[in-house]
């Protein structure tokens, strides 16, 4: 059995679209991707990736974005500590 696993991605732009984010998630290009809005920040959201293949297939992703940019900002992520229900 395959667990769900959660990346979080930090550090995008609120105007960011999930299609421009499919690109840096390399073997789960296919993910379902939610965008979220930081409240109380003017210009920031962050996405929540779902990830179905597994913890180790989630930090590769996770690894990957964080070595990356996006619209001129540094990307930072992580996996959650378990699987998210």
């Amino acid at each position: 059995m395959t667990t769900e696993m959660r990346v979080l991605i930090f550090g995008l732009p609120k105007d960011a679209d999930c299609q421009e984010l499919l690109p840096l998630l390399g073997p789960c290009r296919g993910a379902d991707v939610d965008l979220l809005n930081l409240p109380d920040d003017s210009d920031a959201a962050f996405a929540v990736v779902h990830v179905l293949a597994g913890r180790a297939v989630a930090a590769r992703v996770a690894q990957g974005i964080n070595a990356r940019r996006f619209h001129g900002r540094p990307l930072q992520s992580w996996v959650t500590a378990m699987a998210w229900a």
